[in-house]
């Protein structure tokens, strides 16, 4: 009832456009890929409500599309795919992301799809970017950053980026949403169903904020309902969003002071998901040991999580110590030198006796 790809590593032969991955659709089929390397040109998981998908510790690059139709977990793994899809049967399912990167929509020729996932998409200490539309039922992001643009140019396919049917949950995370087709970065279909606690809610890739617009309408049966639109209109900001708690940065020096003399740590502050930028480092520190070496000890391509110290260093000058076991090591070189001194006097005194003898 199951496949199980383990330790492995699978490709597709040549340009062969039929290398991919189908399992079939009993009720408890599933799909589990660990450990292993997987390129192939599409994945089809017809199973239902009792299988389950699994992708753990695995890189896996997926060329056409997925389409999966049973509870899935990407857990410690690398996953790229142009498009897909998680229909998670009749009852509320979990899509759960984490320890993740995810990567969707990344060729142009399928980035005028969508993804769809029904039930909840759970994203947790993982980072997803998405360059197509993408329509999800519920989604809870926690410690994570998720990148989402849409930029195709067909007018016939274009979409509103971020579509969200029931729910929205944000916990010390990063949503950053942009449209460039003139459409909206996100609609949410109930206000009331949004929770942050002071995560970075929404914005553009510039970190501006998205206003929003409720909108009143009516289903097919006259039935009243509304709907919230996020864009960068002049509408007014929802109090419903809630701006993150910013993450304080301490820079420090190590054997040196700042241009200016002083030692004191310098203080930043930065957005959760966000990074250190060469603009934010100081200039022109001043060695105090000789040493003209210094460095940071930052990595830039880290995402900023939690509040952090990073250190400028300069280099360690090394001296000469004495032997730790005679404690004479210095003493030695002093006796060497006049030993030296001691041999070249003998010589010229010896010269001298000679040179008389001679006379």
């Amino acid at each position: 009832s199951h496949i199980r790809i383990i330790n492995s590593t699978l490709t597709p032969s040549g340009s062969d456009s039929w290398a991919y991955i189908e399992v079939g659709s009993s009720d408890d089929i599933g799909l589990e890929i660990k450990d292993s390397t997987v390129k192939t040109k599409r994945i089809n998981v017809n199973g239902y409500d009792s299988g389950k998908t699994s992708f753990i510790n695995s890189t896996i690059e997926i060329e056409n599309y997925m389409s999966i139709n049973n509870p899935m977990e990407v857990i410690d793994s690398n996953l790229r795919v142009h498009q897909f899809s998680w229909y998670q049967g009749n009852n509320i399912k979990t899509t759960l992301i984490k320890n993740s990167t995810v990567e969707f929509g990344i060729e142009s020729n399928y980035n005028s799809y969508y993804g769809y996932c029904e039930g909840i998409l759970k994203i947790e200490n993982s980072i997803v970017t998405g360059h197509s539309g993408l329509y999800v039922d519920n989604l809870d992001l926690k410690d994570s950053l998720m990148d989402l643009e849409y930029s195709v140019t067909s007018e016939y396919s274009q979409r509103d980026t971020l579509v969200i049917y029931e729910g929205l949950t944000v916990h010390n995370s990063n949503l950053r949403i942009k449209n460039s087709v003139g459409r909206n970065p996100l609609i949410v279909y109930d206000i009331g169903a949004i929770e942050t606690d002071g995560g970075v809610f929404v914005t553009d890739f510039n970190n501006n904020r998205l206003n929003t617009k409720r909108i009143d309408a009516s289903n097919y049966n006259n039935e009243p309902y509304h709907y919230y639109i996020f864009n960068n209109s002049n509408d007014e900001l929802s109090d419903t969003v809630k701006i993150a708690t910013p993450k304080t940065i301490r820079l420090k020096i190590k054997n040196g002071t700042w241009a200016d003399g002083t030692t004191d740590d310098i203080i930043l502050v930065k957005d959760i998901f966000s990074k250190i930028q060469n603009s934010d480092l100081p200039e022109g520190m001043i060695n105090t040991n000789g040493s003209t070496e210094g460095y940071w000890n930052i990595n830039m391509d880290d995402y900023i999580k939690d509040d952090m110290d990073f250190e400028y260093v300069f280099k360690e000058v090394k001296g000469v110590e004495e032997n730790p076991e005679t404690g004479v090591y210095r003493y030695s070189l002093v006796v060497l030198l006049l030993l030296v001194i001691s041999i070249v006097m003998y010589n010229v005194n010896k010269n001298r006796s000679l040179f008389n003898k001679e006379c």
